[in-house]
């Protein structure tokens, strides 16, 4: 490839054949390869980021549907018209199951989707595609000392999105039934926690553990991970390399299936996530592994049961860092390389992702959107603080104390699509680490979903199940480096 320049003008080329339809995305992605992404950058990015003195629409599309999250936005939208008379700011719903078609073809038909929260694993190839604005000066605004360690979806020396939150998670559970079982101390270790799961199992008709998979991309993902980087390993290594396959592995994913199978049941096998919450507030779980969501959720539906809940921390699924290592998702959103108001949307996202307005949206659903900055962490676990100090959740020291152990474990929070490699040879490093290839892995019907299925729903022996799931992870992967010689880890 000839110089900087002469990059450019080749993206460009291909930017106007993809928006003629005269290729598409994949073969985009594969004439690019070996193109710079700075190059790309210099193409996509528009000729001016001046703020707009003409009328203009910014659009958002967010998945949080919650009440208080469209009231937040709402209050944002008020706020940043006032100051700007010019800008009318748009919130759209989008749902987290089909957002990924739906922008696919709004990137095909040219529509503005302005500022939108993406699912993890679309932003590499839509960053390498030239569909995103790089957020650089944003991230550097904020100061990037002040960004929780793995909310950062980093690409190539560029920031792709803005995080807005992100999440842990744990064990639920129900105090009344453990003390009727006689147990008087929290499970430490795995077989302390399937000692305890055989007491209460069955009781009253209740499932020991609700802990769900269905055909989501990440729900076997958040039902294993505990299992799978606590066996001291991971899905792959920080310059992704497969490590999924180390014996260890096998061993993380028969201590889930056990769980799974003997004290959750075979249907949990094939059940959305949803009805993890579901179960435990209708109180038909004992244990529930989630996030922060369930302790709102039991104090609005069921208050009678609320006062008998409690947060454990996290699941103890193997030797490595026990009861630490947890799954939880940073969630961002990216700007449309192509909105028409780039500098309004960079403005407002920043107004919606830090400082107080940052601290009101944690405070929507409290527990469940943590905070993704340290500063406004600070401030939303700050009694006294003028905007958390007005929140009736926040200011019951029983809830109060669920949502201090949530955020306790974030410094111990990781994902395999976003910190590829944080878990390799029982070390464990917080960093942001895009998985380039994770729409592959974790897609409708998830490689390592289908294993588990296999498992438990057809009887396959575990150690064919896993070995075709990892023989597919690691073909994936090389075919995939094969094609883009030149990329390197974030981290």
């Amino acid at each position: 490839m000839g110089n900087r320049a002469d990059e450019t003008r080749q993206v460009e080329r291909l930017l106007r054949a993809l928006e003629r339809r005269e290729i598409d995305r994949r073969e985009f992605i594969a004439l690019a390869t070996g193109v710079s992404v700075g190059a790309i950058v210099a193409a996509c990015a528009p000729e001016s980021i001046a703020a707009s003195t003409s009328p203009v629409t910014v659009p958002i599309y967010t998945p949080e549907n919650d009440p208080g999250t469209l009231a937040f936005l709402a209050a944002a939208k008020k706020q940043y018209e006032k100051d700007h008379p010019n800008v009318t700011i748009s919130v759209q719903i989008i749902s987290d199951v089909s957002s990924s078609v739906f922008l696919n073809n709004a990137f095909r038909a040219g529509h503005d989707v302005g500022i939108f929260a993406p699912v993890v694993a679309d932003v590499p190839g839509w960053a390498q595609a030239g569909f995103l604005l790089p957020v650089d000066d944003l991230i550097k605004s904020v100061g990037t000392a002040d960004f929780i360690p793995g909310t950062r979806m980093q690409l190539s020396g560029h920031d792709w999105w803005m995080p807005f939150q992100k999440s842990a998670s744990g064990l639920w559970y129900r105090q009344d039934v453990l003390q009727l079982a006689g147990i008087k101390s929290l499970p430490r270790t795995y077989d302390e926690f399937v000692a305890v799961l055989k007491e209460v199992h069955g009781r009253n008709g209740m499932v020991g553990i609700a802990t769900g998979l269905a055909s989501a991309s990440t729900d076997a993902l958040w039902a294993m991970h505990p299992y799978i980087q606590q066996s001291g390993s991971d899905y792959f290594s920080h310059d992704a390399k497969l490590t999924f396959g180390k014996p260890e592995v096998l061993d993380g994913i028969n201590r889930f299936i056990n769980v799974l199978r003997n004290y959750a049941g075979k249907g949990w096998a094939s059940s959305p996530t949803t009805q993890i919450t579901e179960a435990f507030v209708s109180g038909r779980a004992v244990f529930a592994r989630w996030t922060g969501r369930i302790g709102p959720t039991v104090v609005e539906k069921n208050p009678q049961l609320a006062q008998v809940t409690d947060f454990m921390g996290a699941e103890p699924g193997g030797p490595f860092m026990t009861g630490k290592l947890n799954l939880g998702f940073g969630k961002g959103y990216c700007i449309y390389r192509k909105t028409a108001a780039p500098a309004d949307a960079l403005a407002f996202l920043q107004l919606i992702t830090t400082g107080d307005n940052a601290v009101a949206y944690a405070l929507t659903v409290p527990g469940q959107p943590l905070p993704a900055l340290k500063s406004v962490t600070k401030k939303f676990l700050d009694p006294n603080d003028p905007v958390a100090k007005g929140n009736a959740f926040m200011h019951r020291a029983k809830y109060r104390g669920w949502v201090e152990k949530l955020t306790s474990l974030v410094p111990y929070t990781t994902n395999p699509t976003a910190q590829m490699g944080a878990v390799n040879n029982s070390e464990f490093h917080q960093i942001s680490n895009v998985c380039p290839f994770a729409s592959q892995i974790w897609k409708t019907n998830p490689i390592d979903g289908t294993m588990v299925q296999q498992i438990v729903l057809n009887d396959q022996d575990p150690r064919v199940a896993w070995k075709n799931a990892y023989t597919q992870m690691g073909n994936i992967a090389n075919e995939w480096l094969k094609a883009n010689p030149g990329w390197k880890p974030a981290a």
